[in-house]
């Protein structure tokens, strides 16, 4: 499973719409699953642009990778993570490299 986390952190403005990590979420978040290796992709989630006046460094994402718990309710993987502007994710493929827990 890879997801994707559309935020920005908060400026002055925006502390008020903050969540406990002092960030804003500005569009919904997106899931793909993959049955192994392989390109996950993700579409320019629809985000409310006034949100943008509340906070620092325009819109960020968070894409993480764990295991889908088809054969263990656990997750089994030990994998990268990318966070960063939209702008540099939309750019190039990023590279996320996975290992097992425990390897």
């Amino acid at each position: 499973m890879i997801s994707a986390d559309f935020y920005g952190d908060a400026n002055a403005k925006g502390q008020r719409m903050q969540n406990d990590g002092g960030q804003i979420v500005l569009a919904p978040s997106q899931k793909d699953e993959i049955a192994r290796a392989g390109v996950a992709q993700f579409h320019g989630p629809r985000y409310d642009k006034t949100k943008l006046a509340y906070v620092d460094d325009g819109l960020q994402v968070l894409i993480n990778v764990f295991s889908g718990r088809h054969s263990s309710p656990d997750n089994i993987l030990d994998c990268d993570f990318f966070q960063d502007k939209i702008a540099v994710a939309a750019a190039a493929t990023i590279p996320i490299h996975c290992k097992l827990i425990g390897e």
